[in-house]
């Protein structure tokens, strides 16, 4: 589910065309305090590799050992700016093949249907994926607003 929730936000970024500058992980438990650890970002970006890594990188410090059962997750993006305005790391490596692709999951999503490509990392939930209540929440159809 967090490869899933990245996969939203990246979505939503290159709707608004905005990158970020740090991400939180934050899980909340039914019977233990939220965890929420944060990581900056060597610079601004929207790349769903980039964002996946940190935020699975996250995951076990974020965990709750033992019994406690997470009842919610955000993964959440800071530092927001818009892309054109992006902050690039002096480490950064473009990969052609890697954006070619992002590129191309985008467009058959975009024709064929919401997330009809998902990243192999996602679970095969057929039972959630399939069902048609769960393609999207509220605050995913772009131009609405929720109260």
């Amino acid at each position: 589910f967090v490869v899933r929730n990245v996969e939203r936000l990246v979505e939503a970024m290159h709707y608004y065309q905005i990158v970020c500058d740090q991400l939180i992980l934050s899980l909340l438990f039914t019977d233990a305090p939220e965890r929420s650890p944060r990581v900056r970002l060597l610079g601004s970006t929207s790349d769903f590799q980039q964002l996946c890594e940190a935020a699975l990188k996250m995951l076990p410090e974020a965990w709750q050992p033992r019994s406690a059962l997470v009842h919610y997750m955000h993964v959440i993006a800071g530092g927001l700016r818009p892309a054109q305005q992006r902050q690039r790391s002096l480490f950064e490596q473009l990969d052609a093949r890697q954006t070619a692709l992002a590129e191309v999951k985008r467009r058959v999503n975009d024709s064929v249907g919401r997330f009809a490509l998902r990243s192999g990392s996602t679970l095969p939930l057929t039972d959630v994926y399939g069902d048609a209540a769960n393609a999207c929440d509220i605050c995913d159809i772009y131009g609405k607003m929720c109260f």
